[in-house]
């Protein structure tokens, strides 16, 4: 309902492309994912695009096209692991072995300890990040 009152709200296109994919609608997720590249303005949801729209593809047997996705996502976001864990499992998948354990290393490294070096921990509480802001914008709208 929000994006159809709001066919902008990029956030909302992102977590319905997120939903898609997870219910095996792939040619759906690829265009509301797709929609969302580019158009955002914000490294994070940027980020999230990248990775689901790879793991998509990916199912969809566009290998090339699902690492480069996930090369994206890593330059977003250069210590997390997420994107660099789903290159390695497509190479493992490809039978590149030992492209794949240098991958593997490199994701598990000790430049990568943090959980808020990798967006993706904190994905299913990001929709609340701006809450705070939203609730004093709705508080300035209301009769003093």
């Amino acid at each position: 309902r929000a994006l159809d009152l709001d066919p902008g709200l990029t956030e909302a296109r992102l977590r319905r492309g997120r939903v898609l994919a997870r219910q095996g609608k792939h040619g759906d997720a690829v265009v509301e994912l797709r929609a969302v590249l580019g158009f955002t303005g914000e490294p994070l949801l940027e980020y999230y695009a990248r990775l689901f729209l790879g793991a998509v593809e990916e199912t969809l047997g566009r290998l090339d096209h699902a690492r480069q996705l996930y090369d994206e996502a890593a330059k977003i976001y250069p210590l997390a692991q997420s994107p660099r864990l789903a290159s390695s499992q497509l190479a493992h998948r490809r039978g590149e072995r030992a492209a794949a354990r240098r991958m593997l290393d490199d994701a598990l490294g000790p430049q990568s300890q943090r959980e808020s070096d990798d967006p993706w921990w904190m994905y299913q509480a990001s929709a609340g990040r701006q809450a705070d802001e939203w609730r004093e914008a709705t508080y300035r709208l209301l009769p003093q």
